[in-house]
């Protein structure tokens, strides 16, 4: 409060070192501002893709040069006609035509001949744009291969892996996969692949950050924990989890993911904690229960059973092992590979496995098990 007695400077006097003359001076320099207030500031025009970082720009160059890549090369396949298996999958299957169908192919195990419900959700859901135009499904497949091809360049990247691009590019045009793509039976082979290669791109993106790209996020406690190093949040847990059924669903192959994940831990960090192993339990006992339903609907639905399938678990152990040798091979050298051949592909002949020392046995049964 202001004292009674207080003066208070005369006009022109200092008032704290400022006088009128500084005002009338400072009034002059600075420009008047409207009642309405001030004027907008002019948009900065910046260049077209500045937004984008150099970085992210590269990447979607790198994504998209293999996506053509694969879409040329697959292309002709678009041209071809309905081939072995494909009446049974598309041309004749009774599930396709109708609404109820659609919860046969769900509900009723025997109403297709194998219990893939997503896959001939696929077919459902195609017949519906394309009838029996085997261009549209043979489409399809190519670009489900295509999303297979970026999703394992992109989790090779996330594990450090040296040359992922053209790693990816290899997996995407190599010959061997000629047979998954061009083939609309094996639908369940690149629809598997996508949800296969989702599951545990958002798995390991959790589990194991790297720290040395923007967005990474240091380890924190989730579903498995902190006894290996940090685990997975719970909503990216229970996505990758959900997409492991998806590809369960699409082909029980796909059963191998978690023992794929132990090991790809393993390799990062040295070790596997009880936290890694405890929260894949949930994997192993899904990847079981649908594997199950695969083996009893191949025995009773598909017929395999006989001497051509009465192995012994010695033999197939043997068959295991060869596998291991057959599978580079022609990967590395595909010439000569062919499901064409003038024995069905329903058979496995063992008599001949046993016999000869050519891998063709074993690919006509691997090509039967696709």
């Amino acid at each position: 409060m202001v004292s009674p007695t207080h003066e208070w400077p005369r006009t022109g006097e200092r008032l704290h070192g400022y006088t009128p003359e500084m005002s009338r001076e400072s009034s002059r320099r600075s420009p008047r501002r409207s009642p309405a207030g001030p004027a907008p500031a002019e948009p900065v025009r910046r260049p077209a893709g500045a937004g984008v970082p150099r970085r992210g720009r590269r990447t979607l160059a790198a994504g998209a040069l293999l996506a053509i890549l694969v879409v040329v090369a697959y292309l002709p396949a678009t041209r071809g006609d309905f081939i072995w298996d494909d009446d049974a999958y598309v041309q004749n299957n009774e599930t396709l035509r109708s609404g109820d169908g659609l919860r046969r192919i769900w509900l009723e195990i025997g109403a297709t001949d194998q219990y893939y419900p997503l896959v001939h959700t696929t077919f459902w859901l195609e017949y519906r744009v394309w009838q029996l135009s085997p261009a549209g499904y043979r489409g399809v497949n190519i670009l489900l291969h295509v999303v297979s091809v970026v999703l394992l360049w992109r989790l090779l990247r996330r594990l450090s892996v040296p040359g992922a691009w053209v790693a990816a590019a290899l997996f995407g045009l190599h010959p061997v996969h000629v047979e998954s793509v061009a083939w609309i039976t094996e639908r369940k082979n690149v629809l598997s692949g996508v949800f296969y290669l989702a599951a545990a791109f958002l798995y390991l993106r959790s589990a194991l950050p790297t720290g040395d790209r923007p967005g990474d996020r240091p380890p924190r406690r989730g579903v498995a924990g902190e006894g290996a190093g940090g685990g997975v949040p719970r909503p990216v847990y229970v996505a990758s989890l959900l997409l492991f059924a998806c590809a369960l669903l699409s082909k029980t192959v796909t059963a191998s993911l978690p023992a794929a994940l132990l090991l790809v831990l393993w390799w990062k960090r040295g070790r596997i904690g009880w936290g890694d192993a405890r929260s894949l339990l949930p994997f192993f006992a899904l990847g079981v229960a649908l594997g199950s339903i695969t083996i009893w609907m191949e025995r009773h639905e598909v017929g395999a059973v006989g001497p051509e399938w009465d192995l012994s678990p010695v033999e197939r152990l043997l068959i295991a092992g060869r596998a291991l040798w057959f599978t580079p091979s022609p990967s590395s050298i595909p010439a000569g590979r062919s499901t064409s051949g003038t024995e069905p592909p329903t058979s496995f002949p063992r008599r001949r496995w046993r016999s000869s020392s050519s891998s063709e046995p074993f690919a006509v049964g691997w090509a039967a098990d696709r």
